[in-house]
Order: structure tokens, then C-alpha cells, then sequence
């Protein structure tokens, strides 16, 4: 055997080993934390990406808000009414 067979060899069960992490399993389906089950790498990939953008839609409205109440805000630095001198 040479060695690029031993690589072709390498790289057939480094693809193998891939799609055996992201295909679905025979068994019983774990549970997650919203209530979903997760049978594969992929499916539990694709709820954390869920779960990764109803957090970056609640970042963006917050931001929103803090930019719409911009001007009538008092600094958040420096010296407020209600702050001693």
C-alpha cells in the first residue's frame, strides 16, 4: 500500500466518522432544554443556532430602545441631577 492510498484510506474515515456524528442514530433521541429532541450533532446545532438568534433579536430591540430614548436619557457618565455634587 502507498502512502497516498493510506491517505485516501485516512480521509474516507475521517468522512465517515463526519457523517456518522451528523446523521441521525438508531436509539432513543435525547431531550433539550426547550422540550425538542435531538437525535444528531446537527439537529442540536441547529437549536443552539435557534436559540442564538431570538438572543441577537432581543439584543437588537434593546439597542433599539436605547437609541430611541438616546435623547431624552441622562448621560451615564458624568454628573445627574440626582447625583451630590
Amino acid at each position: 500500500m502507498t502512502n497516498h492510498d493510506e491517505t485516501i484510506q485516512a480521509v474516507e474515515a475521517a468522512g465517515q466518522r463526519i457523517a456518522d456524528a451528523i446523521t441521525p442514530f438508531v436509539g432513543t433521541p435525547g431531550q433539550d432544554a426547550a422540550g425538542g429532541h435531538v437525535g444528531s450533532l446537527t439537529e442540536a446545532v441547529m437549536g443552539m443556532t435557534a436559540s442564538l438568534m431570538h438572543i441577537a433579536d432581543a439584543v437588537s430591540e434593546l439597542a433599539a430602545a436605547v437609541r430611541d430614548a438616546g435623547a431624552d436619557a441622562p448621560p451615564v457618565c458624568g454628573p445627574t441631577q440626582n447625583t451630590p455634587e
